[in-house]
């Protein structure tokens, strides 16, 4: 009987420093403005750690940025995918999109899009051209990034592949980010537009200047 006394009296002794965390926690989390306030700071620490692999040191609380997107839709079953130059001329526009963000002091985000209805046959194409910062996988044209840069806007191409090159202003707040209206920089469609692209994107954009030695 002891012992049983002892094991009950131990289990009381843990929830009641437990509830007695509970209420200290509650105390700071009404100081610091209130429940919501808390666990809203709390999600958005874990989620914006001061800086992504997209803009590096740009993505973080008070930042304004904009941002360069390349977003390049494909399928594997299409001629201009299997047109010996498409991936070397796709890691060709990768490399010239990177160099112009950075001339242009802007953000780069790169997403690759694979309408393929065969996810895993999706997948390999993308693997096989990556990395990228996004990827969506499946669905035909009605993939959800084909409706959104090729049916939902005027003057976009019905073609794959092609890139759809992006700008957007992006203002990161403590409670919201706001993204404004994306501007339409360029549509290429297959390698050798690609290879014309770059080459008037280098004469468009020179390289930013090299910073002074002290």
């Amino acid at each position: 009987m002891t012992r049983v006394w002892i094991s009950r009296i131990a289990t009381a002794l843990v929830f009641l420093t437990a509830a007695g965390v509970l209420v200290a926690g509650g105390r700071r989390v009404l100081a610091d403005g209130g429940p919501q306030a808390k666990v809203s700071r709390m999600l958005w620490n874990q989620m914006l750690p001061g800086g992504s692999t997209v803009a590096k040191g740009r993505f973080k609380h008070g930042s304004r940025y904009r941002e360069l997107v390349g977003v390049l839709i494909a399928t594997s079953h299409c001629g201009g995918t299997r047109n010996p130059d498409f991936v070397p001329a796709v890691r060709a526009m990768k490399a010239e999109l990177a160099r112009r963000a950075a001339a242009q002091g802007k953000g780069l985000r790169l997403v690759g899009v694979a309408m393929d209805d065969d996810v895993s046959e999706g997948m390999m194409l993308l693997n096989g051209i990556g990395p990228f910062d996004e990827i969506s996988v499946g669905g035909n044209w009605l993939n959800s990034n084909a409706v959104a840069y090729v049916w939902r806007s005027s003057g976009r191409l019905a073609e794959v592949p092609q890139w759809v090159v992006l700008e957007r202003d992006v203002s990161v707040d403590p409670a919201a980010i706001t993204v404004a209206p994306d501007r339409v920089v360029a549509l290429v469609a297959g390698a050798d537009r690609m290879r014309a692209w770059i080459r008037a994107s280098q004469n468009e954009v020179p390289d930013a200047p090299a910073a002074a030695s002290p």
